[in-house]
């Protein structure tokens, strides 16, 4: 069984590869090929922890992706929204692979951004903006500078502190 961590994934896994596998999965999911199940919610103490399971036909896999929702984690130096994937193999169901998938989860969120943006923003477009600075907006970010030549690009955040770090880190 093969395991990563997110350090592996972001190794492997460029904003590219996800914008280019999310444009599929769509349209698979558009085609019909996908099944993809109302995701479940069981809330615990002080969170909740949700389940997505996922499976693309000619693949030969399927998916299930835990994540947890803990407001709190950040006091305790964790991820608000952690996050793994098992992969199992469709035929047999036996495990292939477990993916740490905080850093994936981001990546194929700002992705979808670009995806959406590549098809509703007007063609040319060289100004976008980010509302909400934090990890999730980083990966936006990023995604929005893969898809396009992005001339401008505004920021907003409740927190100037925050904003102040991602202008330094997003330059």
């Amino acid at each position: 069984m093969l395991i990563l961590n997110n350090s592996d994934l972001e190794r492997l896994v460029s904003m590219r590869d996800a914008i280019e596998a999310v444009e599929e999965a769509f349209g698979k999911l558009a085609q019909g090929l996908a099944k993809m199940p109302e995701r479940t919610m069981m809330t615990v103490r002080g969170g909740c922890i949700l389940q997505m399971p996922c499976h693309i036909e000619g693949l030969g896999i399927a998916t299930t992706k835990i994540v947890s929702v803990y407001p709190n984690n950040p006091k305790r130096g964790l991820p608000t929204t952690p996050a793994w994937i098992v992969v199992n193999d469709a035929e047999t169901g036996m495990v292939e692979a477990i993916l740490e998938a905080t850093y994936l989860t981001a990546l194929r969120t700002g992705a979808v951004t670009a995806v959406a943006a590549r098809y509703l923003a007007p063609k040319g477009s060289r100004v976008a903006a980010i509302i909400g600075c934090g990890y999730q907006g980083r990966f936006q970010a990023w995604a929005l500078t893969e898809a396009f030549r992005l001339q401008t690009l505004w920021a907003y955040d409740i927190s100037g502190e925050r904003l102040r770090r991602f202008v330094e880190e997003m330059g």
